[in-house]
């Protein structure tokens, strides 16, 4: 697979199992939620999604950070936006799963991997506003 379509895979992956998340998790059957509470399940739901990306092996996180780069210019830029947001700042949400898909992978043994995962991290973050 060429590395367009790996990173379109992974970032489809990743979305679509975010949203499965949301079902699987029991998000959409919340009544009255707060901000802080949308926040808190949109973070839970990111995770989700890392780890049955990682324990199934369907696509590399690292691979969807295009899609992440592109959530962290819609998610805004401040603690200000965020705070009025029902998403985790965008830059967090990169910075968060891509720390998150690392440790599961050392938790396979998988210490290159995870390496390489914290790399791609930081590569992505130099083309950050």
């Amino acid at each position: 697979m060429n590395a367009y379509a790996a990173q379109m895979n992974a970032s489809l992956t990743f979305l679509y199992l975010h949203e499965l998340a949301h079902h699987t998790l029991g998000h959409l059957e919340s009544g009255n939620r707060t901000l802080s509470i949308s926040r808190e399940q949109e973070a839970a739901a990111d995770r989700w999604a890392i780890r049955i990306m990682v324990e199934s092996d369907l696509a590399a996180p690292a691979a969807a950070l295009p899609m992440m780069r592109f959530l962290v210019l819609l998610g805004g830029e401040t603690l200000e936006d965020e705070r009025r947001s029902t998403h985790p700042l965008g830059m967090r949400r990169m910075r968060d799963s891509m720390r998150y898909a690392a440790e599961l992978h050392r938790r396979r043994g998988d210490h290159e991997l995870a390496d390489e995962t914290l790399d791609a991290m930081e590569a992505a973050e130099e083309f950050m506003p």
